[in-house]
């Protein structure tokens, strides 16, 4: 019987990054506070963490004065003075203090001092930090040893995710709110497009002179109006003249002639082309049917985009 050969394969370790470590846990705290609780305050070297549960207070720093309601948790930093107080209500609140190794304190200082919401991972590691945190912290040194096996490193697994879960929905946050700042610009940038060519509707405007007047490169303009709008700049501008020309003609005031000079079209007839591209009718068509009708405009005119 022949032996079955063994392969022998070498696995390559994949490096697993740690960017965040607890380094010491020094309280563990679940309150209950009464209505006219009010805590004096304090500081020290570590970081605390303040999650409130059920009820409302209100954290104060010397910078800031915030009022948690429930779900909501606050972050502060080491060497600041905190205090707290209950809102008139009974509160359910944990409370822990810490400190972070390496680069943990620069990855937590953009969330100090303001209020987070606690997201359905974020509670139940708050959760296991309470249920095995409680039995470990408040037990004498000499029966520790007794507790859960693990409890410990539970504690700090817990502490460790909700912290990197906390500054990853920070940073996602931040990039929302960094994308809508940037649409917002963008976007302002259209209706400052759009307020330019009616001022200017009767101009004869190119992109260069957009470009130069409104201070964006023409491809940039060319890009948001199209995204925005589904057409080119030039082609809405010249649908808009097509429409002051309508204007003019149901006023009756104005030659055909003029009102192409006065829009600024190169002649006559390149006037007559553009209006009838965009409407199906030439301008005497038009004005024949405005005058033989009562009533005012006779022509329902939403000119549809050119490709």
């Amino acid at each position: 019987m022949l032996m079955e050969e063994k392969t022998y394969r070498y696995l390559e370790p994949i490096p697993l990054e740690h960017p965040l470590q607890l380094k010491d846990l020094f309280s563990l705290y679940a309150y209950h506070y009464t209505p006219s609780f009010v805590f004096k305050g304090e500081y020290h070297e570590p970081w605390e963490l303040v999650y409130l549960d059920s009820g409302s207070v209100t954290a104060q720093t010397d910078e800031v004065s915030l009022v948690l309601k429930p779900g909501d948790l606050i972050i502060h930093k080491p060497m600041e003075f905190h205090k707290i107080k209950a809102n008139n209500v009974t509160c359910s609140l944990v409370i822990f203090s810490f400190t972070l190794e390496g680069d943990g304190d620069r990855l937590l200082f953009p969330l100090a001092d303001r209020i987070l919401k606690a997201n359905a991972l974020e509670k139940r590691c708050l959760e296991g930090i309470v249920s095995k945190g409680l039995s470990v912290v408040n037990q004498a040194p000499s029966k520790r040893e007794e507790s859960d096996f693990g409890s410990g490193e539970f504690v700090r697994l817990y502490i460790e995710t909700l912290l990197l879960d906390l500054i990853n929905a920070h940073k996602e946050n931040a990039g929302k709110a960094a994308k809508a700042e940037q649409s917002y610009k963008a976007n302002a940038v259209v209706l400052n497009l759009l307020s330019y060519l009616n001022r200017h509707v009767d101009e004869k405007l190119c992109l260069a002179k957009l470009s130069a007047d409104l201070h964006y490169s023409v491809s940039r303009l060319s890009a948001l109006f199209k995204a925005y709008e589904g057409e080119s700049v030039m082609s809405y501008f010249n649908c808009l003249k097509i429409k002051k020309a309508c204007e003019l003609i149901d006023m009756g005031e104005s030659s055909l002639v003029e009102i192409s000079a006065y829009l600024s079209f190169e002649t006559p007839q390149y006037f007559a082309t553009q209006f009838k591209k965009y409407t199906g009718f030439t301008p005497s068509q038009y004005r024949k049917s405005v005058m033989t009708k009562t009533g005012a405009t006779l022509l329902d005119y939403s000119l549809p985009p050119q490709q």
